[in-house]
């Protein structure tokens, strides 16, 4: 990971930025029965027609918010999700990166460990005095972990008691089965998160958030060992610096 950490984050930020953020339709009725939308699009969750979108001065901050969705991180979400589904597709290599478009397994495989592992250490900005996230994109990669534990065989997380006599933890990703399971699971979530955002349903789209963004006792528990655990970030010092 080590190897491709600049090419990784270059990807990531990317398609987040672009084709994350950059993205994704917001079915308006822009005046009395005039849409920005084929009114005969079916949705395709359900294969149903359209029944819901947003009013002329609706946005989707005042109409997931006033649901008591947290915008800013589903949006988050919604971004993470589309660089990590990009990720899998060699074609994105090939534009963004061209010289490692023959190592797109292996940098899909990096791209999801890295998320993981980022799901995982976001607990740290999870109180669990007044049980709410502190941040948007710490929220946002908690709930593809939650996500993505859905999946059978993928990842396994382990409560262990280190040499120090102390927890710690241990978090396996089984690579096999990414493509093949992951993938489709993932992308799956993306098209609920967008389409329930693209036709303003705070209902649906605001319940589901939130059932993955929920943290239980275990997952407290890995907090506390997250914590313990946490070392204080590096520094960068020059290598020429000498002290007197």
């Amino acid at each position: 990971m080590v190897k491709y950490h600049d090419a990784l984050l270059l990807f990531g930020v990317a398609f987040h930025e672009m084709l994350g953020h950059g993205s994704g339709k917001i079915f308006t009725e822009t005046s009395k029965s005039n849409f920005n939308f084929d009114r005969n699009l079916k949705n395709p969750l359900d294969g149903k027609p359209i029944t819901s979108w947003y009013k002329e001065n609706e946005s989707f901050m005042n109409r997931f918010g006033g649901a008591g969705c947290n915008c800013s991180s589903y949006e988050e979400c919604r971004a993470e999700l589309v660089a990590l589904h990009f990720s899998s597709i060699r074609e994105a290599w090939e534009v963004l990166i061209p010289e490692l478009a023959e190592q797109h397994e292996e940098l899909m495989r990096l791209s999801w460990i890295g998320m993981i592992k980022a799901g995982l250490r976001s607990l740290k900005n999870y109180s669990i005095e007044s049980k709410k996230w502190q941040q948007a994109h710490a929220m946002s990669r908690y709930v593809i972990l939650q996500c993505l534990l859905e999946v059978p065989g993928l990842i396994n997380i382990k409560i262990f008691t280190a040499k120090d006599g102390k927890d710690d933890l241990l978090l396996e990703v089984n690579e096999s089965i990414i493509r093949e399971k992951g993938v489709p699971h993932l992308s799956d979530f993306l098209l609920k998160i967008q389409i329930y955002k693209t036709i303003g349903d705070a209902e649906k789209g605001g319940a589901l958030y939130e059932k993955y963004s929920k943290v239980g006792e275990l997952e407290e528990k890995y907090r506390e060992i997250i914590v313990e655990r946490d070392l204080p970030r590096r520094l960068e010092i020059h290598g020429t610096l000498k002290k007197d």
